[in-house]
């Protein structure tokens, strides 16, 4: 006679906690990666949106952008507003030159500091001020990103020095 032995297949606590332990890890390794690669990629897209809006302040400089009453405006100026770190603005100068245009970055994205101001003077887009490389730093989450405009005007972007 063949006697039947029963067996209890599964797995003991210990087992499954060590499973959930492991699990739990690799979840929060995974979700701390991709929080930083979304904060990268608002950075590098609200550096793009500077640039962009650097490139059109320099557009109408060079084009004599009109106001709403018809006149030329002597200048074009982009500023970073010190009340609201992530709004910018681009305006006409002189004061009395009425154009105005006013932005906010999106996705959370700051500038890091003061109030920014480049001007750029018509007919010709030459920078104000001149002779130096602006470094505007833009921050979120823990990480920076840079727009860079050298003394010629031309606009790039990249990792911060």
């Amino acid at each position: 006679m063949k006697i039947k032995i029963k067996t209890k297949k599964g797995f003991t606590l210990l087992e499954v906690m060590a499973v959930m332990g492991i699990v739990a890890v690799m979840t929060a390794v995974a979700l701390s990666a991709i929080v930083n690669s979304r904060n990268r990629t608002e950075l590098e897209s609200a550096a793009n949106e500077v640039m962009a809006a650097i490139r059109e302040t320099q557009n109408y400089a060079l084009t004599g952008k009109r106001d709403g009453s018809n006149d030329v405006c002597t200048g074009y100026k982009f500023t970073s507003d010190v009340a609201e770190s992530n709004r910018y603005v681009i305006s006409g100068e002189p004061s009395t030159c009425n154009f105005f245009v006013g932005q906010k970055l999106s996705g959370g994205v700051t500038f890091s500091g003061g109030s920014l101001s480049i001007e750029f003077t018509t007919p010709h887009a030459d920078m104000i001020p001149s002779g130096t490389t602006i470094i505007i730093t833009l921050i979120k989450g823990g990480h920076n990103y840079c727009v860079f405009i050298n003394n010629a005007g031309l606009i790039t972007k990249g990792q911060c020095p």
